[in-house]
């Protein structure tokens, strides 16, 4: 399996340097396997500190593979409304939010709610913005819509 097939067209040099850095580290890996049989503690001593570095070069070639992968952009729907309607908060027709209130009370519901409004306030300025203040927005008005319910 190529785990470089999905790499876009602008980082394809990038992809084939990282392809031939993986072939390398896999005959080092072969080598290893040899100096471990070998009758040279020695040998094998400094094979399995390369073998600890080789990994880790793995491990970071995996994790830049994954930041140069092309990403498809979520269908227009999805992008629709994220502060009102987030596609995530939503399985089967049924808004999590929703499923919150019939398995946890209205009560609960309107803390969570105001506990919401809380967080997304505190952070605006450090994380979503205006964003944020949005989300605060919905969470306070779906806290006016739930006590009018109890009502």
């Amino acid at each position: 399996m190529d785990i470089f097939a999905e790499i876009t067209e602008e980082n394809a040099a990038l992809a084939e340097h990282l392809r031939k850095a993986m072939e390398l580290l896999g005959k080092i890996s072969e080598l290893h396997y040899v100096a471990l049989h070998s009758n040279a503690p020695e040998v094998a001593a400094l094979s399995g500190d390369l073998m600890h570095k080789v990994r880790t070069l793995e491990l970071e070639i995996k994790e830049v593979r994954s930041d140069i992968i092309k990403k498809p952009d979520p269908p227009a729907e999805l992008k629709k409304d994220i502060v009102n309607h987030p596609p995530h908060y939503e399985t089967q027709g049924i808004e999590c939010i929703q499923a919150m209130e019939i398995t946890q009370g209205t009560a609960a519901v309107e803390n969570f709610c105001l506990c919401n409004a809380f967080k997304y306030l505190w952070r605006h300025d450090r994380k979503g913005g205006a964003e944020d203040i949005k989300k605060a927005i919905w969470y306070l008005n779906k806290y006016v819509e739930l006590e009018g319910k109890q009502e």
